[in-house]
């Protein structure tokens, strides 16, 4: 049985989070370090998690035919002894995963399950938060599609 495409994307997104990011901005490894879902807090520096937010369907221009969003946060949690530490750190992992992310606008899923991906990103000092030290990018992630089923 195969995978809904809200499924196949939010899957993709975390194989493609999970990259080594070593010779990037960040100087960091995420392989084995991601998840699908949300957390509360990190088990440890770096990680990340990638959920799925919602699946907004409208109809299309022709009759049988949809237009949606698939849309996602990704979470990515580092590290830095002060604040400007953990703000560039947040800004220099998130611009990572963009780069990443966009390499493909299709993000290399086969039968154009997606149109494009539009990506944000925001830079939180976890301390806001309660998180000692912990530096969050925050990505949010629009994955357009048309359909003749509307998933």
């Amino acid at each position: 049985m195969s995978d809904c495409r809200a499924v196949v994307v939010h899957k993709k997104i975390q194989e493609l989070v999970a990259s080594d990011f070593t010779s990037g901005f960040s100087g960091i490894n995420l392989t084995n370090s991601v998840v699908r879902g949300a957390l509360i807090e990190p088990p440890f520096t770096p990680y990340a998690c990638v959920y799925f937010e919602n699946n907004n369907i409208v109809p299309g221009s022709a009759l049988a035919r949809y237009t949606g969003s698939i849309d996602f946060r990704i979470f990515l949690f580092t590290s830095g002894s002060d604040f400007q530490d953990r703000s560039d750190a947040a800004l220099n992992l998130g611009s990572d995963v963009v780069k990443k992310l966009v390499e493909n606008r299709q993000l290399g899923i086969p039968n154009n399950q997606i149109d494009d991906i539009i990506v944000s990103l925001t830079a939180i000092d976890g301390d806001q938060f309660g998180f000692d030290q912990i530096a969050i990018a925050e990505l949010r992630v629009q994955c357009p599609y048309q359909s003749d089923d509307a998933v």
